[in-house]
């Protein structure tokens, strides 16, 4: 869960509610007049119980963040400021206003209404941290209070380029009742055996097997493991995430016990994870 002390200044209260099962956390601050803003950073990742990270974006996506305005009878005078960090240094990439008061839908009559801050994901090479600041400015002292900070974590778009060209070369072996792995490979260009004939006789294999309602026994594994390494994706069963590796027959076995596949598409921190497992594979192979 995203905790006060990291995310949110003294003086901004912070409350959490539970939704679909992960852990959303609006940050709530009270700025002069009155006027509460509260600000929902959304889960962060579907491949995991709850969310521990900062959310997560691709490279130059469209992003948005929800705002709860209560009690606004005039403009709140909010400034966003976009940083990026690194280990050693925070370089200041933008500034905006939290809210835009010619343009905004927002009524200054003191109700209740939700509106979003919306903004571009920066484009980066490799992953990249950034966090929005959020302060209270002083429009004619210039000077500002701090409120929130967001941060949030940013992928390039195309993570699993390592994995399509190792494809190209090599031969990946899907087994997918439910066809979920096999359109997201067929949408990231990635080559596997289910999409053409036969297995070249010199190449190094892969083996991805989903599970289907009945289960993957270690006998249907067998086969698998007979040509190379083999990651069974089983429907989970475990409070939290689980992913094993084991050695079966001279090959490594991965096991992954978490809704993976379903998130692929929209999350890079699922990308993330596969283009992990295949590494593990390779590392271990090097390994032995």
């Amino acid at each position: 869960m995203i905790g006060a002390s990291r995310y949110c200044h003294p003086g901004a209260a912070l409350r959490s509610v539970v939704l679909a099962g992960a852990v959303v956390s609006p940050l709530v601050a009270t700025v002069t007049g009155g006027v509460e803003v509260e600000l929902t950073v959304s889960p962060t990742s579907g491949i995991g119980p709850v969310a521990i990270d900062p959310p997560a974006y691709f490279s130059e996506q469209a992003a948005a963040i929800e705002m709860v305005v209560s009690g606004a009878r005039s403009c709140p005078q909010i400034t966003a400021t976009l940083v990026q960090e690194t280990a050693r240094l925070e370089a200041e990439i933008a500034r905006q206003q939290l809210v835009d008061c010619d343009r905004s839908q927002l009524r200054f009559d003191g109700a209740t209404q939700t509106i979003a801050f919306r903004f571009a994901v920066p484009r980066v090479k490799r992953e990249s941290r950034f966090e929005w600041r959020f302060a209270e400015c002083d429009p004619a002292g210039g000077n500002c209070r701090d409120l929130i900070d967001i941060p949030f974590d940013t992928f390039p778009p195309d993570l699993l380029a390592s994995i399509r060209n190792w494809a190209s070369r090599e031969s990946l072996v899907v087994k997918d009742p439910v066809g979920v792995l096999g359109d997201f490979l067929d949408q990231q260009r990635v080559d596997f055996t289910a999409r053409r004939s036969g297995i070249a006789r010199d190449s190094q294999v892969v083996s991805l097997l989903v599970e289907d309602g009945s289960g993957i026994e270690l006998a249907q594994i067998a086969p698998y493991l007979d040509k190379g390494g083999v990651v069974v994706f089983r429907k989970s069963q475990n409070t939290l995430p689980l992913i094993k590796m084991r050695r079966v027959a001279g090959q490594s076995l991965i096991s992954v016990e978490l809704p993976l596949i379903t998130s692929l598409a929209s999350d890079p921190r699922a990308q993330k994870t596969l283009l992990e497992i295949f590494q593990m594979l390779f590392e271990r192979a090097d390994n032995m």
